[in-house]
């Protein structure tokens, strides 16, 4: 194991003050780490080093010419050097003081085989950049930098009137791939990250005005590898750097932040701290998700599949957000069937029965009524190229009647009409006189209540009890009254008798 910057610090300022005693050393440390403002995995690296400069002790002469790795740099150190690979340039920009003549500077993202770290060069060292004809990829020596805290309490190298940047020639560090993350690998924990993938989607920018009036922008985003797809919000002068037509190159966001999203799972941020770089076109061989592994999949997905059913549109009122359109179809492949549901008014011409689509950024929706797939404004339905491989459609997916669970939607049932249709008028909570068929369904796993109502109660009136039956795309509710679960015949529900009842 590398020896740490506090025992080397603390070694060098022994051999320099022979007069002080370790024990004695380490007592005015542990006093000035509890006065450090700092980070706490900081404070001690900081503490040292404030007792070495009170102690007169000098790191220059001592280490001047020796390397340190990423994953050793603490704010507080002076006189640093690194050897890295460049990862971003990001633009140039502006600064002005009150107190000192104002300039220009430009931050790097430099990175070695322990991590990576911000650098940023200040007034006339900022032309390096151009003279030395510095781009991404590249490998430097960066001599006699000091380290700060940064952004989110990580470390920053910063180059001033005595920095030193040279172009080294390549070898012994990481390629610059190897410092960003795909969004298969992007983690559940928060962090800062560098993140690649190819554009799968870009959407228009929305604006919004800010409490102190002013006027923001955010354009979200969809990016993928050949496993997974991740969503990201681009805010404010980031959103222009991107337009729809990008779709399909690679994008490389440098320090980008991770949130948990709603309903899409973890997500990436890139705002004014954030460097943004368009590639070639990315898109090669995608990777669908099978049906079958909807269960163990989180966020957005894109999916390869044929529509086997389509239900006409209707509008549902939505808690909080009032009358929505929807529209659901059920769609299959080789490996099962599942519900999609798609929102808003977009039309979709490809979606029809029997045709093979591939749904991108469709968000998986997953609980104990089971999964099914949506389409907002974020997802895509496309027609299927036409050398795409066919789909086999799959054995239907029966549920028993005790495995019945309420607010399941567009699942099949089979079972023996237990007892017969009786039809009845009822008086609905608005006050309307309406009819409603119910039957009893039963198999070996238990019985449940099918009420049909209005135009719904022909597709069942020639049940005969006796009767065997498959009940397809149906809905499960609780009875309010009793909590008994129930079949319910919606407009969506074929019946379908298997084997008529003997006369």
């Amino acid at each position: 194991m590398a020896e740490s910057p506090i025992e080397r610090y603390l070694e060098l300022i022994l051999r320099q003050r022979a007069d002080l005693g370790r024990e004695e050393v380490l007592r005015l440390i542990e006093e000035k780490r509890k006065e450090a403002t700092v980070s706490e995995k900081y404070k001690g690296v900081w503490a040292v080093l404030m007792v070495a400069h009170e102690l007169g002790v000098k790191f220059e002469g001592e280490a001047s010419d020796s390397d340190l790795k990423i994953s050793e740099l603490s704010p507080g150190m002076g006189s640093v050097n690194v050897k890295a690979r460049i990862i971003s340039i990001f633009p140039p920009k502006e600064f002005f003081s009150e107190t000192k003549v104002g300039g220009r500077f430009i931050k790097l993202l430099i990175g070695d085989d322990t991590g990576w770290v911000p650098l940023i060069m200040w007034r006339e060292k900022a032309d390096l950049v151009e003279s030395l004809v510095l781009k991404p990829n590249d490998i430097v020596r960066v001599r006699k930098a000091y380290c700060k805290e940064g952004r989110f309490g990580r470390p920053e190298l910063h180059i001033g009137q005595s920095g030193i940047v040279t172009k080294l020639d390549e070898g012994g560090l990481p390629t610059r791939e190897e410092f960003f993350t795909k969004p298969s690998q992007l983690k559940k924990d928060l962090q800062v990250v560098n993140i690649v993938g190819s554009l799968v989607g870009v959407f228009p920018v929305t604006e919004f005005k800010r409490s102190d009036g002013s006027v923001g922008k955010v354009r979200r985003v969809v990016i993928a590898d050949e496993y997974a797809n991740v969503a990201g919000s681009i805010w404010n002068e980031l959103a222009d750097k991107l337009s729809e037509k990008d779709a399909g190159k690679t994008l490389y966001v440098a320090l980008a932040k991770t949130r948990e999203g709603r309903g899409w799972g973890t997500e990436f941020v890139a705002d004014r701290g954030s460097h943004l770089e368009l590639g070639g076109e990315a898109r090669t061989d995608e990777s669908f998700t099978p049906i079958a592994e909807l269960d163990r999949k989180e966020g957005v997905v894109t999916v390869y599949a044929m529509v086997y059913k389509i239900f006409p549109p209707k509008t549902v009122n939505v808690t909080g957000l009032g009358e929505r359109r929807a529209r659901e179809a059920i769609l299959c492949d080789d490996t099962g069937f599942v519900t999609l549901t798609v929102w808003g008014d977009r039309d979709y011409p490809v979606l029809k029965e029997g045709a093979r689509v591939v749904l991108r950024n469709a968000k998986v929706r997953r609980g104990e009524k089971g999964t099914s797939l949506t389409i907002g404004n974020m997802g895509n339905i496309e027609a299927a190229q036409s050398g795409m491989k066919t789909i086999r459609e799959p054995k239907l997916s029966m549920h028993r009647i005790g495995e019945l669970k309420a607010g399941m939607r567009n699942v099949i049932v089979e079972g023996l009409v237990s007892q017969p249709v009786n039809v009845t008028e009822v008086t609905t909570s608005t006050g309307e006189q309406v009819q409603r068929a119910v039957l009893m369904l039963a198999d070996d796993t238990g019985e449940a209540q099918v009420v049909a109502w209005r135009d719904g109660i022909e597709k069942v009136m020639n049940l005969r009890q006796g009767s065997v039956v498959r009940l397809k795309w149906i809905v499960v509710r609780a009875n309010p009254f009793d909590g008994k679960l129930g079949i319910v015949v919606t407009p969506n529900t074929d019946v379908d008798v298997l084997k008529a009842a003997v006369e």
